[in-house]
């Protein structure tokens, strides 16, 4: 039941620091799949980077500041979900079921600063800080534990119903 409840505020604050940047997903469910082997307690579907932006990290062009504040708000909502777990299990630092999370995130910021890996870090600390300061908000912290309880019992929302959560 533990698991069951973390993994909920998990989703639950990546589904509401999406609506909270605008960014458009298509569910948000704590239904258990696998994927190329690995195990998923839970996810938000549809929730991606810009492909224009992706193109351009991964081949190493510059990006404008409108995209660097797109990728900002989708490195914070990545990292929401483990911060909302950190606070809800009162841990020091984020939780292992946040590793990829934060391995997609850092790599990201990487890509941002073209491997300068104290740029990147630097950056990725301040994005984990601004995860933490939007779950420890009250008002959001209210929405994500109702989203929350409301996963534990329907499993999975459409981006509709997590709108009308808010």
């Amino acid at each position: 039941m533990k698991r069951l409840i973390a993994t909920a505020y998990h989703e639950a604050a990546h589904a509401i620091a999406a609506l909270e940047f605008q960014h458009k997903f298509d569910f948000v469910t704590i239904i258990p799949t696998t994927v190329t082997g690995f195990e998923i307690l839970g996810q938000v579907g549809g929730l991606k980077l810009a492909k224009s932006i992706s193109n351009k990290l991964e081949t190493g062009l510059d990006i404008s500041m409108p995209e660097r504040v797109e990728l900002k708000h989708l490195l914070i909502i990545k990292l929401a979900g483990g911060a909302a777990e950190k606070r809800l299990r009162n841990l020091k630092g984020f939780p292992k079921s946040a590793t990829e999370d934060i391995r997609s995130s850092h790599q990201h910021s990487l890509r941002l600063f073209k491997g300068n890996y104290q740029l990147a870090k630097s950056y990725h600390e301040n994005i984990r800080k601004e995860a933490i300061n939007l779950v420890g908000r009250s008002d959001i912290w209210g929405k994500i534990e109702s989203l929350a309880y409301r996963l534990m019992i329907d499993r999975s929302l459409r981006y509709d119903d997590c709108i009308r959560i808010e």
